[in-house]
């Protein structure tokens, strides 16, 4: 199979090809990919339908995401990243050449522009810089029918969507309420009756792995994040914190060996540059539609 798709990118049988891309499983496009050339990669990624081609690339490791993105013209590179989440836009431009990044930025729609530089102006290894901030949000005087209508219309996927966030009239964050016990609430109860107002939150400037591991304690879906007002800013969601225990666990170890990760050695000057150098755009603390 690989010899085929090798030798049909290579002598560019771009329908031969995506003939054979399409029988092919998401898990074992991903591996293929990674086996073949720069350039064949970025051309067999052209052939995928949007849908496959964001699921490929949600499972490339970082490196070959950094690779992919370099290999493609800027435009399908601005493409990829607008079909990301705006914490996994972040992580990944704060890894690019600086060039390369704010070039990206740049290109990237206001709303995601926006949201991703104020994610890049919370510190490596942060809260806020794991948080997703697109959650389903309502107020204490909504009513469960109210609230799934915004549910059900939301764009956010089901392993996103498993609490609603209450806030007042100045953002600040309530309590939440488990779409578990919103499903079975009557349909005419306010949310101020369902809410869990003793469910921990973290703040933006909290360490994300101690966040991670409150979230597994607590067995929480996903973990309100506040900023120093108590204002909701988004929410810790599983997947996010599991890569932030991760991180932490391999830093731990390299630290214990005496070996610096390069990974972490320029974050801090990269993402100051990214948010303050030629396309410098305003951090903001939240945002909200």
């Amino acid at each position: 199979m690989m010899t085929q798709l090798d030798r049909r990118l290579t002598e560019r049988d771009l329908a031969s090809a995506k003939t054979l891309l399409d029988r092919v499983p998401t898990p074992q496009l991903v591996a293929e990919l990674r086996d073949l050339g720069v350039t064949e990669r970025a051309v067999a990624f052209r052939l995928l339908d949007t849908a496959t081609a964001t699921l490929v690339f949600e499972q490339l490791s970082p490196s070959d995401q950094r690779s992919l993105l370099l290999a493609l013209t800027r435009p399908e590179a601005v493409e990829v990243l607008g079909e990301l989440h705006a914490n996994d836009q972040a992580d990944l431009i704060d890894e690019l050449p600086a060039s390369v990044a704010k070039q990206l930025l740049g290109q990237l729609d206001a709303a995601d522009r926006d949201q991703v530089a104020t994610i890049l102006a919370y510190e490596p290894g942060s809260v806020g810089r794991h948080a997703n901030p697109n959650v389903v949000e309502a107020h204490a005087a909504d009513t469960v029918a109210m609230v799934l209508g915004k549910v059900r219309c939301s764009p956010l996927n089901a392993e996103e969507i498993t609490s609603v966030f209450l806030v007042d009239g100045d953002h600040r964050y309530l309590g939440l309420v488990r779409l578990a016990d919103l499903i079975r609430a009557d349909a005419d109860q306010p949310m101020a009756d369902l809410a869990d107002v003793t469910a921990p939150a973290v703040t933006t400037s909290d360490d994300a792995a101690d966040a991670g591991r409150i979230l597994q304690r607590y067995d929480l879906g996903a973990l309100p994040v506040v900023d120093a007002d108590r204002r909701l800013v988004g929410a810790l969601v599983f997947d996010d914190a599991m890569d932030a225990i991760s991180e932490d666990t391999t830093d731990t170890m390299l630290s214990m060996a005496g070996v610096a990760d390069p990974r972490h050695l320029k974050e801090s000057v990269r993402s100051e540059k990214l948010i303050h150098g030629s396309i410098g755009y305003p951090s903001r603390s939240a945002w909200r539609s």
